[in-house]
């Protein structure tokens, strides 16, 4: 009886081992794509502003933090990629179980000093980049939900009133604009293309252009009549009945998508005049038509995700079985957008199937996606991968294979850059809430 206990102890001892030894080993692949967080000294009793190293900007006040202490040290993650959201098993989903798109993340910590508060009368203000305005982006709080954190409490950005122009600006272009231009803006359809055009035009020509082109090419307008010369017969239809802060708000949403899209740092078309070549000074003055940063304050030490609802889909069903399930220690499951930066890290619901959170329902683009699975056994590292596309009903099946350090380099890689420009502007959700 005592050796069977004994050897029963054992067992147990063994199995807790190659647990923990399993989750160390995927602790340690995602420690390597995971962003380092920054460690930031900054004084206190003066005022302070620091820029991190993918841009984000830190304004401190002499009173942000309610301490004696001469300086706090602060750890700083941003997170801007799908890479470095699987990375740390973030996701782009509300505890609700609604679907979002993030245009990235922030993650302030203090270090080595329990009970640090924010002053509420002088936070942190925050000045996180503005890579490309896909629809109205909110504010939202991260909260743990069962090990994975999801997402809490939107709040409207500061910019609230130019977040909207450039809303505004995607619903007229939509409207007036997209039969002729594409929304793909490297590409020329009836109309040249449009990408980065406020970087070699003047704003005031683009208003009294698109208001009325006839009436600049009557009066002459070198540049009108050049453009009349190109693409004639067509002329461009009039849009009096648009005020000029209308026109503004479209070119302020081009500008917005060119970022977005990565489109092409040249001339929309080969049309040019002397007076048309880039100058300094005009590209200063159209460089204000973008939004350059999404400003908040940072009132406490979570987590913070800039995100945009998509809910304007059909909803849609899925479920994904795991064959080989029962052999790993962990096992996680992600999807990735091809062409967005949403992720979503599937709930399991039973031994081998993952669905989504926390139904298995949801609004859904139907669009390319990547499925992720990755598990540890012992010290081995097993996944795979499956490109597909998102349809009404998707049931899929995975089989986990051991993987090579090199697969896994080359996946991250692969998700690494800002996704696009595979969807356009007009097919995007344009609600507010």
């Amino acid at each position: 009886m005592r050796f069977l206990l004994f050897f029963l102890l054992i067992l147990s001892f063994l199995w807790q081992a190659c647990q923990q030894d399993g989750v160390a080993a995927l602790a340690e692949w995602r420690k390597r794509y995971a962003p380092l967080p920054q460690r930031l000294l900054v004084p206190t009793g003066r005022d302070t502003s620091i820029t991190c190293q993918n841009g984000t900007i830190l304004h401190f006040c002499k009173n942000t933090f309610l301490t004696s202490a001469g300086s706090v040290a602060l750890d700083v993650q941003e997170v801007t990629n799908r890479a470095e959201m699987v990375a740390l098993r973030l996701n782009t989903q509300m505890s609700s179980g609604l679907i979002l798109e993030s245009e990235g993340m922030l993650n302030i910590q203090p270090v080595d000093a329990a009970g640090l508060r924010i002053n509420p009368d002088c936070p942190i203000r925050v000045e996180f980049p503005a890579r490309g305005v896909p629809g109205y982006p909110w504010l939202f709080e991260g909260q743990d939900s069962s090990g994975v954190l999801r997402w809490e409490n939107p709040q409207r950005l500061d910019q609230d009133s130019l977040i909207r122009g450039v809303e505004k600006g995607k619903r007229l272009f939509c409207w007036y604009c997209a039969a002729c231009h594409s929304q793909n803006l490297d590409e020329a359809l009836t109309g040249p293309a449009l990408g980065n055009i406020q970087q070699y035009r003047e704003l005031d020509w683009l208003v009294r252009f698109t208001k009325n082109s006839s009436r600049m090419i009557a009066a002459g307008d070198p540049l009108a009549v050049a453009l009349w010369n190109r693409y004639k017969p067509v002329i461009m239809p009039d849009a009096e009945f648009l005020s000029n802060e209308d026109v503004q708000s479209i070119y302020r949403w081009i500008a917005e998508e060119s970022k977005r899209q990565g489109a092409k740092n040249q001339p929309p078309d080969q049309t040019s005049t002397a007076r048309d070549s880039i100058n300094a000074l005009k590209v200063v003055q159209n460089t204000l038509m973008c939004l350059q940063y999404y400003k908040f304050p940072y009132t406490t030490f979570q987590w913070r995700n800039i995100d945009v609802f998509v809910d304007n889909y059909p909803e849609v069903g899925l479920q994904v079985q795991v064959q080989n399930a029962s052999e790993f220690e962990e096992l996680n499951v992600v999807l990735v957008y091809e062409t967005r930066k949403l992720v979503i890290d599937l709930s399991p619901s039973g031994r081998s199937n993952f669905t989504l959170h926390p139904y298995p329902q949801a609004r859904l683009p139907q669009e390319p996606v990547l499925l992720m699975a990755f598990g540890v056994k012992g010290r081995q590292l097993f996944s795979t991968e499956l490109h597909t596309r998102i349809s009404a009903e998707n049931n899929f099946v995975l089989t986990l294979k051991p993987e090579k350090q090199e697969a896994i380099d080359a996946l991250f890689e692969f998700l690494k850059p800002p996704p696009g420009p595979g969807r356009n502007g007009c097919n995007m959700n344009t609600e507010t809430r």
